[in-house]
């Protein structure tokens, strides 16, 4: 799949308002190297989920986390889902560091608007099977994407999904001992699968509990 990241998220990644011509221009350029030397990879699978008030039970794991719990509250099964852009888009941000610090600085803000994108143009697909009842047999809505390192929810979960996910195999995507997605740019997630509409979220912010984090997206019930 060949998403293109939003260019006024990565303003926003690059903490920018109002871009000069060149900004533009280079952000330009960037989303045009990216989309054109990386490829999205997706895995996910479907699983039976039982959810109590701190945790959740899926398969023979269980996930410690109030966070997790609420947000799939109501649900009967949770989509595990892991992306990545590629070790080609971790060796382009690793030239530019070195030759070009201005255009590496873009390079990282377009990597990561192309992370959103690509994650959610993959989840507008996985919300259409459900609907058409491929998930539990009847039609389904799901919830917003929550990743480990959200809320309460321990980092130290990466390991868990990727495991459930054969993820290392399939995609090529691994965690550090730290926890840390390799390659980079890279995303892990529950889904929910809800049998009635979960009130949606504006993104993945609404979910996080650090309101001073630069990056944070405005809330529009505000």
């Amino acid at each position: 799949m060949k998403p293109t990241p939003n260019p006024s998220e990565i303003y926003r990644y690059l903490g920018v308002s109002s871009p000069d011509p060149e900004t533009k221009r280079m952000v330009a350029e960037c989303s045009d190297l990216l989309v054109k030397q990386t490829e999205a990879r997706f895995v996910h699978m479907l699983y039976g989920i039982t959810v109590e008030k701190e945790r959740v039970l899926l398969a023979d794991h269980a996930f410690l986390s109030a966070s997790l719990a609420k947000h799939l509250l109501g649900c009967t099964h949770a989509v595990l889902l892991a992306m990545t852009l590629g070790t080609q888009t971790d060796r382009l941000l690793a030239r530019y560091s070195l030759t070009n610090i201005a255009k590496a600085a873009v390079l990282q803000a377009t990597a990561a608007a192309l992370v959103e994108a690509a994650c959610n143009d993959y989840c507008d697909e996985l919300a259409k099977l459900a609907k058409a009842g491929k998930f539990t047999g009847s039609p389904a809505h799901l919830t917003a994407r929550f990743s480990p390192g959200y809320g309460d929810m321990p980092l130290h979960y990466q390991k868990d999904v990727l495991e459930l996910l054969n993820a290392p195999v399939r995609i090529g995507l691994t965690a550090t001992d730290s926890f840390m997605l390799a390659p980079s740019k890279s995303v892990t997630a529950f889904v929910g699968v809800s049998p009635v509409p979960i009130k949606s979220c504006y993104g993945e912010c609404e979910l996080c509990g650090k309101h001073d984090c630069a990056f944070r997206k405005p809330d529009l019930s505000e």
